[in-house]
Formats: C-alpha cells, sequence, structure tokens
C-alpha cells in the first residue's frame, strides 16, 4: 500500500512539473517581440549632415568692377546685379576699381567682410591668375578669393575699322601685312596680359607674326583707341564689341572659338592649319572675399542660377554680347584650374616669365 502511495505522489509531482514548463515557456519567447515593437529607436540609423540654410543676398549688395565702366565686366556685371535685385529685392550698387589688369579692385574685395555683402563680377585670367604669376599682386595663386559661379562667357575678337589705313579687311589680309611689315601693326587690349592679350600672345606666336599690343584700361579704352585711329587692330572679348559689329563701326575679322554674335566667324583657333590650339573664351566669374561660409556660397550660386533661367536675363546678357552659360561653384573652379595651366604656358610662350 506504501509502495502504490508513493508511486502516486512521485506521478502528481511530474505532472505539476510539466505544467510550470507550459507556462514559463511563452514568456521566454515573448521578451524579444516585445523589446522589436515597442524600442525601434535603439537601431541604428543613418546619419545626414545637412548644411544649414543661409539666406543671401544682405541688403545692401556692393559689388565691385576691376575695369573701367563701359567695358564687359562692367556691362555683365550691371545686368546681373540689376536682376539679383529685382528677385530678391536686395538693394545693389556697382563700384568701379581700376588698375593693374583688374589686380585694384581684386585687392580691395579681399579686404571685404566675406559675409556676402561685398562681390566683384570678373573673369578667370589677369587678376587671379596672370598678374599673379607675374609677380604683380599681394595675394598668391591660390588665394584670389572665392570664387562663387560663373554667369557665361564669351569668345574673342580680332576687328579692325572699315577704313583702316591699311586695308586690311580679313584675317588674311591682316596676317598677310603682319608678315610683310614686321612690329608695324599696332593691336589694342583690355589691359597687360588679361586674357585677350594672353590669348593673341599665342596665336601671333604660332602664326610666326610680330605685332606690337598696347594695353588700355579697360574693354572701353581699348575701344576708344580703336575707333580713335590711335591702333590698327583691337583684340577684345565680344562683350565689348559687338554692338560695333552691329553698328558697322568695327569689321570681325575673327573669333577664337564659336560664337553666336558674329555670322559666319572666321574661327581662328579651329584653322589647324595655321594655329593648333583650343579655344579662348573669357568667363565672366562671380567672386567673394577669403574664407567665405560654403553654404553661403552654394546659396549665392543657386541664386544665380535661378536668375540666369529668366529669358529676360538670358537676352539681355546675349545683347550685350555675354552667352550664357551657368556654371556652378565646383565647375567654375574646375575651369580656374584649367586656365592656370593655359596662362602659364601663354606667359612662358609671350616670355613674361621663365617656364
Amino acid at each position: 500500500m506504501k509502495k502504490i502511495i508513493a508511486l502516486l505522489m512521485a506521478l502528481c509531482m511530474v505532472l505539476a512539473l510539466c505544467a510550470c514548463g507550459q507556462q514559463a515557456a511563452p514568456a521566454v519567447q515573448e521578451a524579444p517581440t516585445q523589446t522589436e515593437t515597442t524600442e525601434p529607436a535603439e537601431a541604428p540609423a543613418e546619419v545626414v549632415e545637412e548644411e544649414p540654410a543661409v539666406e543671401w543676398p544682405t541688403d545692401p549688395v556692393g559689388y565691385i568692377v576691376a575695369f573701367a565702366a563701359g567695358g564687359d565686366n562692367d556691362i555683365a556685371c550691371r545686368i546681373t546685379a540689376d536682376a539679383i535685385s529685382k528677385k530678391t529685392g536686395a538693394t545693389t550698387s556697382v563700384e568701379n576699381i581700376t588698375g593693374g589688369s583688374g589686380v585694384v579692385g581684386r585687392t580691395e574685395l579681399l579686404t571685404k567682410e566675406p559675409d556676402g555683402t561685398a562681390l566683384l563680377l570678373d573673369q578667370l585670367a589677369a587678376g587671379p591668375i596672370a598678374q599673379v604669376y607675374m609677380g604683380n599682386t599681394t595675394y598668391d595663386i591660390d588665394h584670389p578669393g572665392t570664387l562663387i559661379c560663373c554667369v557665361g562667357n564669351s569668345a574673342t575678337a580680332l576687328c579692325v575699322t572699315p577704313n583702316n589705313d591699311k586695308g586690311i579687311q580679313t584675317f588674311e589680309d591682316f596676317v598677310a601685312y603682319a608678315k610683310e611689315h614686321p612690329g608695324e601693326l599696332n593691336v589694342a587690349t583690355p589691359g597687360q596680359f588679361v586674357f585677350v592679350h594672353l590669348a593673341f600672345i599665342d596665336i601671333f606666336n604660332q602664326l610666326g607674326i610680330d605685332c606690337s599690343f598696347v594695353p588700355a584700361n579697360g574693354s572701353a579704352g581699348a575701344i576708344t583707341e580703336t575707333l580713335g585711329g590711335h591702333v590698327d587692330a583691337l583684340a577684345a572679348p565680344l562683350g565689348a564689341i559687338v554692338q560695333y559689329f552691329n553698328s558697322g563701326d568695327l569689321i570681325c575679322l575673327g573669333t577664337t572659338g564659336e560664337t553666336a554674335f558674329v555670322e559666319d566667324p572666321y574661327i581662328i583657333t579651329r584653322d589647324k592649319s595655321i594655329v593648333n590650339m583650343d579655344d579662348w573664351y573669357t568667363w565672366y566669374g562671380i567672386w567673394g572675399p577669403e574664407g567665405m561660409d560654403p553654404a553661403l556660397v552654394k546659396s549665392i550660386a543657386k541664386v544665380y542660377e535661378e536668375v540666369l533661367t529668366d529669358d529676360e536675363v538670358v537676352d539681355t546678357l546675349f545683347n550685350a554680347g555675354v552667352q550664357v552659360t551657368y556654371l556652378n561653384v565646383e565647375e567654375a573652379n574646375a575651369q580656374l584650374d584649367n586656365y592656370r595651366v593655359k596662362i602659364y604656358d601663354s606667359l612662358v610662350t609671350g616670355g613674361a616669365i621663365e617656364g
């Protein structure tokens, strides 16, 4: 009897243990499910860093043009500054600070606060590159200011007055006269070793002709010298002289690249049997002082990009000889790097510096 009772007690204990095991199992299985549904924030998440929004322009915005009023830089600056003012409501002003082939105006810019209230419209050649290589600046090649974007470009043209006393009417006439009369032809340029000057140093060198360059105070000064009969020819960006072709005061002998401003132009740099070189375009850049906040730079560039989609602005610039071709921050700086090599080579060729 005692054995039967002991056996029954053992059986009851086994059944009780099984029941407890069945109740404990779900609690262990449910724990991770509860954690997954109530604490999803603990899972790793990708961190995305966003640049803070920067409003521009600050009112007012003062522009510097490093060349004389009436030239291509001045015209492009005033058109775009007016468009910026209309779009944003900001007050804009333009001041011409000339001298040193763009160096004086650029040096002034570098004294300003990098807050977007002082900007410069200037080319990518003389002030930021050529004059630096020649030792004519207080800034170095890597710190000519902050290049923000480019608003457009213009091919360069060689031209004469229709009634010039040398009888030159075509580019072939010009080359033939220069070869027959070495050193006699005087060619006005917008400045000493500005982009236009550098382009034709290279071109004339490859053509094997000897011409004298007469640097003037910007494109406007070079035009005055030419129309007044003080020089034989003019080399300048089309942006500064296209109106004189339309009026018949100047004849375009040839251009340094494709252009829509002249009907069926003779493109000097494309006749590889004569000149073996790439196109030379004047690029018009928007610059700020050194040390600008990258977010502010992109904000300014974005405003320019939007302004340059306006048909009225595009047409106004085109009529002034500037082909709208927007370059953002990265693209503009890549073009600047390309011109550093191109201009250095031309300065060496022209004997301005030693290679």
